[in-house]
């Protein structure tokens, strides 16, 4: 076993060092696919874990979207630029590739909050538009 195992491993060797034209940018490639998913993914965990995405969520569980967009860009921009930081030094293509794929995943828990913000201030809204329709139609004065 082992006089084959030898000479396999000196075969190997024979056509790595003969083999002039490794395709290093394919390992480059490579190495940089792997680490940009691992760091998306991590950021992406990092976002739905951060104590302000969660008050964030709560609070417009609870009804109040008061400030609502300007919190949710600053959650969203530091998530995002802590993923461009970490993956600077790796290939452009696969950075921006897998950046674009964070940022496809990041969307869906923000639709469904905004879809809930959108929600409680329809119905908020509709309250209101109920109240000037009944106090019209039954006084004829719309209300200040």
């Amino acid at each position: 076993m082992w006089p084959e195992f030898s000479f396999s491993t000196q075969q190997i060797w024979k056509v790595i060092k003969e083999n002039k034209d490794l395709d290093l940018p394919a390992h480059k490639v490579m190495v940089a696919t792997v680490h940009c998913d691992e760091i998306a993914n991590e950021k992406f965990f990092d976002l739905t874990a951060n104590e302000e995405w969660c008050l964030l969520e709560e609070v417009v569980k609870s009804g109040s979207n008061s400030g609502f967009g300007n919190k949710l860009n600053s959650v969203l921009e530091i998530c995002l630029l802590k993923y461009d930081t970490e993956t600077d030094l790796f290939d452009e293509g696969v950075r921006t590739s897998k950046r674009q794929q964070l940022d496809d995943k990041v969307l869906h828990p923000v639709q469904l909050a905004t879809i809930r913000c959108w929600d409680i201030f329809g119905s908020g809204l509709w309250i209101v538009l109920k109240k000037h329709l009944i106090r019209l139609c039954w006084t004829g004065k719309d209300l200040p």
